[in-house]
Parts: structure tokens; sequence; C-alpha cells
């Protein structure tokens, strides 16, 4: 590959070989080398080749016979036995009970497949083409490397060549300012022109710290991309410049011919094609008859045996064969529906590749017509440039003579700075779109990567409850997963996520029970069990928030995805426990309150309720125990039956109207008003323990 350089690229290999005179130069085929035998991706996609060829080695053992050997020691103990065997020793009959014996087994058995439809050799096939396909996987991604790390590369070249352009025009800016500093003391020029060409200078330097700023997170970048860790000094080869005339353009339809027959994109999706009809021989063969035989050799011996145990070898020696065939007749439509997804993968196949050979065309014209447009960019820049560069100088020299003022030397500068920068663009854009054009396939990884995607299948099984998308409708996945359907996997078992406030979230706990109701059901009561307390807080109006994830089975199905639910999570409870309202704790008798009653208090007491003894109203010390803010537990202090008040309710007599009733509280205790008869009934507000 050729990548034509402006002749201001010439200044800056000096420059940089100034600045980094230690560093190693990386010419562009070391990069795109020393990535190709180091980079991860690619080495993944090598061992991926290595396990694909495995798997054809074992498909390919699969068509022979499979043998192996057994054999089976055993001792037994018989301790009640009353018969055994006899034997004649010298002239008497001796008996013996073997009440330990010992037996032993020994096999050797083969088996072997003859016919099965010939789905063995096309599982071969199949895992041949797979083989076949992982070098193109392979050679994707060192094509994808190899594309990174010519953008990045041609980056860096624009960047240094933009660099030169800084260093120029700083270097002129600092001649300008020492020039107008001079002309400002003897009073050829004001203080305002002078500060705008120091304004010029400082700006130069800032565009000349920028510039230096990306030239280094380029060569980051493309370290990043080779792998290298190391700390040492890294930069790239400038490449010599030459005056010769652009290169022609190649045409479209040569450059899509060939790109058709090297592409490894398009001959995996050929490969898949192929592969896709060896599916369909494998699927029709499920209809056919399977024929296998089978043979065996065994022998046994055992110590309850009188022969001797290589006798007994000899005797018990057997040899067996048969012949197997099963003949499908029904299979609740298994093999039909594997031939019919098969023969529908292979279509699919088929549209992929078309739809990838449309795609190259669009990607290869496009990228022609930017070379086409770069190219005359590049020659309009070039000649701009010199005609601004002309200019400039003669400026230059006017103004340093006083024929010219500030305005027409910024005026000047200002347009031979951006002539330079419409070279170095252009000469970027040329470089790159000449490397598009030859390397056109990269640009449609991305679809090839997608192919194997193509098809998408839910990772459960369940009920569908929406669905996003239609029938022919694109999807696509960029940094966030496309929602396509919303399955639940299993509604009897359903869960609620409930928000509890911060100050009662200490309490809960991972399986405690929970009840809690629905607006769909308001008379049901439904039970769960809490299953997790999730770390993370969630702020609403300044109210903190726990998230508390609840098991609720729903055998019965009434529950429905998305319902709202009023939870209540037993954190604590009691059995059999007495207690009283929590009011009664707040109530504080006084004697004006009371009236004619006498108060007896027991002002030490931590906690306490108040009685009616007769005319006294007692203070009776309790001991406390939890409490669900309605009620409170009382573990000592009083018994079951007692009466405690809390709280004084004024009965108003008619006489008073409706406007004295509404409202009104006063102690019945106290004493009645002086301008008034009013009829009174006293009596405390008591709850029972």
């Amino acid at each position: 590959m050729k990548i034509k350089i402006s002749p201001s690229l010439l200044t800056l290999a000096f420059v940089g070989i100034t600045l980094n005179a230690n560093a190693r130069q990386w010419t562009l085929q070391e990069c795109i080398n020393y990535a190709l035998s180091n980079n991860i991706s690619i080495k993944k996609a090598q061992i991926n080749t290595l396990s694909a060829h495995e798997d054809v080695l074992q498909s390919k053992a699969a068509l022979l016979p499979s043998i192996d050997a057994s054999t089976s020691q055993n001792i037994g103990y018989t301790p009640f036995q009353e018969n055994g065997r006899a034997s004649v020793a010298n002239g008497y009959v001796e008996n013996s009970i073997d009440k330990v014996y010992y037996n032993g087994n020994y096999g050797v058995n083969l088996n072997w497949t003859i016919w099965n439809g010939n789905r063995n050799k096309n599982l071969i096939k199949l895992n041949e083409l797979t083989e076949q396909q992982a070098p193109a996987d392979s050679a994707i991604q060192a094509n994808s490397i190899q594309e990174q790390i010519t953008q990045l590369y041609i980056q860096i070249l624009y960047t240094k060549e933009a660099l030169t352009v800084c260093q120029q025009s700083l270097a002129t800016s600092k001649k300008n300012e020492q020039r107008a500093l001079t002309m400002q003391q003897v009073g050829s020029i004001s203080k305002a022109d002078a500060a705008q060409l120091t304004a010029q200078r400082a700006n130069d330097e800032y565009n000349l710290t920028a510039t230096e700023s990306n030239l280094r997170n380029y060569k980051r970048q493309l370290k990043q991309l080779l792998e290298i860790t190391t700390d040492d000094e890294f930069d790239v080869a400038t490449p010599e410049t030459t005056d010769t005339p652009l290169q022609p353009i190649p045409s479209i339809a040569n450059v899509y011919e060939q790109a058709l027959q090297t592409r490894p994109e398009i001959a995996q999706q050929r490969l898949a094609i192929d592969a896709s009809q060896v599916n369909i021989d494998i699927a029709r063969a499920q209809q056919l008859p399977t024929i296998g035989v089978s043979a065996g050799v065994s022998t046994n011996t055992s110590s309850l045996s009188q022969n001797a145990w290589g006798t007994q070898l000899k005797n018990n020696f057997s040899v067996g064969a048969g012949v197997t065939v099963s003949i499908p007749i029904f299979d609740g439509r298994q093999s039909k529906t594997a031939i019919n997804k098969a023969n529908l993968a292979r279509e699919n196949n088929i549209l992929q590749l078309q739809n990838l050979q449309t795609q190259l065309h669009s990607t290869i014209e496009s990228y022609w017509i930017q070379a086409y447009n770069n190219q005359a960019k590049y020659q309009a820049a070039k000649a701009n440039t010199q005609s601004q560069m002309t200019s400039y100088e003669m400026l230059s020299e006017q103004f340093q003579q006083g024929l010219k003022n500030i305005v027409e030397l910024m005026t000047g500068k200002i347009n031979l700075l951006q002539a330079q920068q419409q070279v170095a663009s252009a000469n970027e854009n040329i470089a790159s779109a000449q490397q598009q054009v030859a390397s056109a396939q990269e640009s449609v990884q991305q679809a090839q990567t997608n192919l194997s995607y193509a098809t998408i299948t839910s990772p459960i099984d369940g009920i569908v409850l929406s669905k996003s998308v239609e029938e022919g409708q694109t999807v696509a996945a960029s940094f966030n997963t496309p929602e396509l359907f919303t399955i639940a996997q299993d509604l009897t078992n359903m869960q609620v996520v409930a928000n509890v406030d911060e100050a009662d979230i200490g309490d809960v706990k991972p399986g405690e029970r929970v009840t809690f109701t629905v607006d769909a059901y308001p008379d049901d009561t439904f039970s769960g069990t809490v299953k997790q307390v999730r770390q993370e807080a969630t702020t609403t109006n300044n109210v903190v928030t726990y998230e508390v994830v609840i098991s609720a089975p729903n055998s019965d199905l009434k529950l429905k995805p998305g319902l709202t639910a009023n939870v209540t999570i037993y954190t604590a409870e009691r059995q059999g426990v007495l207690s009283v309202p929590s009011k009664a704790f707040r109530f504080n008798p006084t004697q004006d309150l009371v009236g004619g009653y006498h108060i007896i208090d027991k002002p030490n007491a931590k906690n306490k309720v108040w009685v009616i003894d007769g005319k006294n109203i007692k203070a009776i010390p309790v001991v406390t125990g939890m409490s669900d803010g309605t009620k409170t537990q009382i573990i000592s202090g009083i018994s079951e039956g007692a009466t405690v008040i809390t709280g004084i309710q004024e009965v108003i007599s008619d006489e008073d109207g409706p406007e004295a009733q509404e409202g009104k509280e006063e102690s019945p205790f106290g004493p009645k008003r002086p301008d008034k008869d009013r009829k009174k009934n006293g009596n405390g507000n008591t709850g029972k323990a």
C-alpha cells in the first residue's frame, strides 16, 4: 500500500527524530505484523480453529467400532451355610463348607454402527466445513485489526504534520511579536496592535500544546491496539515524500470482483450455505433405519468350583454376536421439523449472502467517491497553499518595512494557516480513502459478525408478556441490547419488589413472613417470604428507600406482572401476649384535668399506665416489650382484664347547643363554669389490657 504525504511532512521527520531520538520508529507494516502475532482476539480465533479440527477427528473416529474390556471381582460371605462340597481323600469322603467365596468375570465387547442414514459421514462434512470457517473468523479479526491500525497510523502522520504547521506558525508569531515590540518603542505602531500580535503568539502556543497532546493520545491508542504494555518511547516512521502524481483509483467493478473472491466474510457465508445443506441431509437421515452389530467374548471363575482357575476360564469361555436394526415409525414430528428448520436456515444464509454482497458493493462505491473527491480537494488545497504562502511572505516583508498594518498581516497569516490545514486534511483523506478502497472488505466486518447472531433464541421457556418488534423489522444492537420480547419464565412463583424506608430496613431480614394486597383483588390477602434485601439506596424527594425482593406463590395465577401491592413485612411476631393501646403511655393527668380525683403518681417509673382506684387515679409501673405503634406489649406490672386510662372525654349537655358540642374537649372532673349550668358526665377513655 502506498501513502501519499504532502511535502511539509518532510520537515516533520527531522523534528520527530530530534524529539524522540531514542524511540523505535515503527513502520505501518511492522505495526500490522506485530499485532497479528500478539493480538489476543486473533489468538482466540486460532484456538477455535484447532478446536474445530479436533471435532473433525472425533467425527471420523465415530465411523470405527467401539471396543471395551471389562472385569468384575466379587467376594461373598455366607455364615449360615450348612451344605458344602464333598471330596475323596485317602479313601475317605470329606465334606467342606466354603463360607467365603470369590467370583470373577472377564469380557471384551464390540459395538459398531454400520449405517445410520449417512449421519456420521454428513457429520464429518459438517465439521470439516466448520473447520474451514474457523480460519475465516481469524481472517476477519486480522482484517479488523489491520484496518484500525492503518487508521490510527494515518491519524498520527496527519497530527505530526499538523504539529509541524503549528511549530512554523509559532516561530513566525514570535518573530512578528518581537518586530512589533520594536516598532512600538519607536512609535510606528500602537500598543493595541502590538498586543494583537502577542495574543496571536499565545494562541499559537496553545494550538501547539493541544496538537502535541492529541499526538500522544493517538500513539497511546496505537500501543493499546498493539497490546504493548511497556513504558518505552513509541513513535511511527514517517514515509518518504515524493512528488510523483497521485495513483489512479481502480474502478468500482474491479474492486468489487476482487473483494468477492478474496474477502473471508464472503467465503465464510458461502461455507455456511454448504453447511446448511449438510444439516438438511443430517435431518433427513433421522427418517432412515439404523443398522448396528455387536459382539463379545466372556468367561468367569468361582472359588466354589472344583475345577482349577485356568480350567474354569476355558470351560466358561463364550462368544456372542448380534445385529440390531432400528426403524423410525413416529417420532412426534421431530424429524420433519428438523428438516424444515434446516431448509429455512439455508434460505436465510442465502439471503444473508445477498445482503452482504449488496452492502459490500455500496461500501466500495462510497469509498471510491470519497477517494475521487479527496484527490480533487488535495490538488486544489495544494495550489491554494502555494498562493497563500507567496502572499503571506510579501505581506510580512511589507509589514517589516511598515507598508502594511497589523490587520492585513493577521489576515494573511490566517489565510495561510487555513490553506496549510486544508492540505494536511486532504492528504490524510487521500491516504485513508486509498486504504479503504484497497481494503473495502473491512468495512463489512461488522455485518459478518452480526451474521452469526442473525438467529435470536430466548434463553428461557415461558409466557410472552409483551412484544416490541414486528416481523420483518431490523434488529440492531449497539451499546444497549434491544428489547424484543418480555417473557415470564414461571408465573406460578411471582416476585414482589417493595420499597422500604431507611428507618425500617434494619429490621428486615431474608426469610421473614410477608402479607400483601393488590387493588385488583381488594378482599384477598396474599402471602410471601422475604427473598433478598438489596443494598443500593434510592432517593426520591429526599426520602431514602431500599428494595426488598419478596417471593410470592401464585399457583392460581391471580397475580399479574406489574400490579401495585401494599406490603406488610413481619419483622417480629408475638403470639398470646398481653398488650395495651400505645396512647395509654402518652396520657399524663393533671389536677385541673381530673377534678376531684386524687392523683397518685410514680415519678421514677420509666413506663407507666394510669388506672382508676376509687377516687384515685393511680400510676402503675409496667415493663414493656415490642410495639407496632398502635399497641404495646406488657411483660409485667398489670394483669389481663385491667382497665387503663387512655384519655379523658367531656360529655356536653344538649343545652350548650351544637357549637359547644362540636370539637369541645374539657376535663369531666373539673369544676363547672360559673356562667353555665351544664350537666356533665365525666368519664375517662379507657382500654382493656
